[in-house]
């Protein structure tokens, strides 16, 4: 993830940030998309028992990203445009989750 010149001049005005990276599919089945969450948070972890524990640990923003299919068994890549608000000088870290995934009927 690195940020981009690109800057809105109205609506959202959060930076553009490219996120890249690559999905392994390993479900035997054919998606037809899979949508990503991607958390901007403080550096550490808010887990006390965590050996990273940061205790000032915050969440700032999230985005999502979705990847159309189809995306057949193996490893698919891909490259997308979020707009997020990282905090000014501060540490930060990205994390990623698939919060959905939809089975392509007319594939299998």
């Amino acid at each position: 993830m690195h940020p981009l010149a690109t800057r809105a001049i109205t609506g959202d005005v959060r930076p553009f940030y490219l996120v890249s990276g690559r999905i392994q599919n390993s479900s035997g089945k054919t998606l037809r998309s899979v949508t990503i969450r991607i958390y901007i948070q403080s550096t550490g972890s808010p887990v006390e028992t965590n050996p990273h524990y940061n205790k000032d640990w915050q969440s700032y923003d999230e985005a999502e990203v979705h990847i159309d299919g189809p995306i057949h068994d193996g490893i698919k890549g891909f490259s997308q445009q979020i707009q997020v608000l990282p905090p000014q000088g501060k540490p930060w870290a990205f994390e990623a989750d698939v919060v959905d995934a939809k089975v392509d009927a007319n594939a299998e």
